[in-house]
C-alpha cells in the first residue's frame, strides 16, 4: 500500500512536472511573441523617428539657405546704400564748391562794378569841380 501510494505521488508529480513544463513552454512562446511584437512596434517608432528627423534637418537646411538669402540680399542693399550715400556726399560736395566759385566770382563782378561806379561818380566830381572852375 504505501508503494502504490508512492507511486501515485511519484504519478501526480509526473504530472505535475509535464504541467509545469507545458505551461512553462507556452509561456516562453507568448514571450518570444510579445518579444517580436515589442521589437517589431520598436522598429516602427525607429522609423517614423528617422523620417520626422528627417524632415526637420531638411526644413532646418532649408530655413539656413533662406536665413543666408536674406542676409546676402540685406548685406547687397547696405552696399547699395553706402554708395548712394557716398555719391550724394561727393555730389554735395561738388555742389558746394560751385556755388562757393560762383558766389566768389559774383563778389568779384561786385567789387569790380563798385569800383567802376566809384571811378564814374569821382570822374563826375572831377569834372563837376572843372565844369564850376571854369564857371568862376
Amino acid at each position: 500500500a504505501a508503494a502504490r501510494e508512492s507511486q501515485k505521488q511519484m504519478a501526480q508529480l509526473e504530472r505535475e512536472k509535464t504541467d509545469v513544463l507545458e505551461s512553462a513552454a507556452k509561456s516562453k512562446k507568448a514571450d518570444e511573441a510579445e518579444k517580436k511584437q515589442l521589437q517589431a512596434s520598436h522598429e516602427g517608432q525607429l522609423e517614423e523617428l528617422r523620417a520626422r528627423c528627417g524632415r526637420i534637418e531638411e526644413a532646418a537646411q532649408k530655413a539656413d539657405g533662406e536665413h543666408k538669402s536674406v542676409a546676402s540680399e540685406r548685406d547687397a542693399q547696405i552696399e547699395q546704400l553706402k554708395k548712394e550715400l557716398g555719391d550724394a556726399q561727393k555730389q554735395h560736395s561738388d555742389d558746394k564748391d560751385q556755388m562757393q566759385r560762383q558766389n566768389q566770382q559774383q563778389l568779384l563782378n561786385l567789387q569790380g562794378q563798385l569800383n567802376e561806379a566809384g571811378r564814374a561818380k569821382k570822374q563826375e566830381a572831377d569834372e563837376a569841380a572843372q565844369t564850376r572852375q571854369k564857371l568862376e
